[in-house]
């Protein structure tokens, strides 16, 4: 390593319009090229000093990089600066050298200086070895459930016959209709589902404001939503019946999976819980609303599949309450925050943070 004559450098928010000429590496390397800056000048948590882009070089190209994007992680009346990291990237032949754990280092000492805190979702096998070795602090895994209406994507892969996979297929679909219709008919049903868009002020301007049950939670206001938010994606408020007041929302994206999941599985349609939040005391009952308002959702899709990705236990519980099965481990989560943050041992338990698939915007840097 120490042979390599490896230089540590980064890019900051105000360098982006001269980007060209400070880091002309970033732009001829396909490889380590930062995908994500032409959204950040709309996102709004950005600054002119937060580092959007850490990478390693040895003479005229770059060997490791790795991308990040501004948040702000609220517990209780504080609010901290954060940064999500994400496309850790290191070339095949400097591979097993220490690369990504030295950019790693040097960027969180660079951002902890700053006070700026950092995490990472959905990280490789080897990533998460390397956050461990580095000492950071790993909560554990947001669980992911699962409801499947066709089993074809997965006999495909399993069974040669064609007529069979059509028998058990449709067996299956009969199964898992029942199985939804027993589950749905137990769960709250005095509540109205409306699609809207968060551009619509006239909607959005009169949400009371969110609840958590959690005690770490980020940046989800409506502005950091719609920053989000992408074609693919729908945003939905669930309200009383009777009274009309709101009870939460939800935010679902729909796409056709055409890379295999675990290498084996593709060519079907998911439907994702991306974000949501609550505007009454989040309990069983809140959670059971949501879940129920979701699923009417997917079953009025053509979804193949049903995902959900949460840390809230109680909504854990409600997608299991539906028949949702758990599968692998979900989303992993790792942070590193400043000594001086004493954000307390409570931190190092999932269940402490608020949770979605839409943490980190991790599917931006796809």
């Amino acid at each position: 390593m120490k042979n390599l004559e490896i230089t540590f450098k980064w890019i900051t928010f105000d360098q982006l319009d001269d980007i060209a000429r400070l880091h002309p590496l970033t732009l001829a390397d396909e490889t380590h090229s930062p995908s994500h800056l032409a959204n950040l000048k709309s996102c709004p948590d950005i600054v002119d000093d937060f580092p959007i882009f850490f990478y390693l070089t040895q003479g005229d190209h770059i060997v490791s990089s790795i991308a990040c994007l501004p948040d702000t992680m609220i517990t209780g009346q504080a609010a901290m600066r954060w940064a999500w990291g994400g496309s850790l990237e290191t070339n095949v032949e400097y591979r097993g050298k220490g690369m990504a754990s030295f950019l790693v280092k040097n960027m969180v000492d660079f951002l902890h200086r700053g006070n700026i805190g950092w995490g990472a979702v959905f990280s490789t096998p080897q990533a998460l070895s390397i956050y461990r070795k580095l000492g950071f602090t790993l909560p554990g895994f947001a669980k992911r459930y699962l409801f499947l209406r066709t089993s074809r994507p997965f006999l495909n892969k399993h069974v040669t016959s064609q007529v069979a996979i059509d028998a058990m297929d449709f067996c299956y679909r009969i199964l898992a209709r029942t199985w939804s219709y027993v589950h749905s008919w137990k769960s709250p049903r005095k509540v109205s589902v409306e699609r809207v868009s968060l551009y619509d002020e006239s909607v959005t301007g009169q949400l009371p404001p969110l609840k958590y049950s959690a005690k770490y939670h980020f940046n989800d206001t409506y502005l950091k939503l719609m920053w989000k938010i992408r074609n693919d994606m729908q945003f939905y408020i669930v309200r009383s019946r009777s009274s009309g007041q709101p009870l939460c929302y939800f935010l679902t994206k729909s796409r056709i999976i055409e890379k295999p999941l675990a290498s084996r599985y593709c060519g079907f349609d998911l439907m994702t819980l991306m974000d949501y939040g609550f505007y009454t005391d989040v309990d069983d009952i809140a959670c059971s609303i949501l879940i129920t308002a979701f699923w009417d959702i997917y079953m009025d899709s053509g979804a193949d599949i049903l995902e959900i990705i949460t840390s809230l236990p109680a909504l854990c519980s409600a997608a299991k309450r539906h028949g949702m099965i758990k599968v692998g481990n979900g989303m992993s989560f790792k942070f590193s925050v400043p000594a001086e943050w004493n954000i307390g041992p409570d931190a190092s338990d999932i269940r402490s943070w608020h949770l979605t698939h839409c943490c980190g915007d991790a599917f931006s840097f796809e």
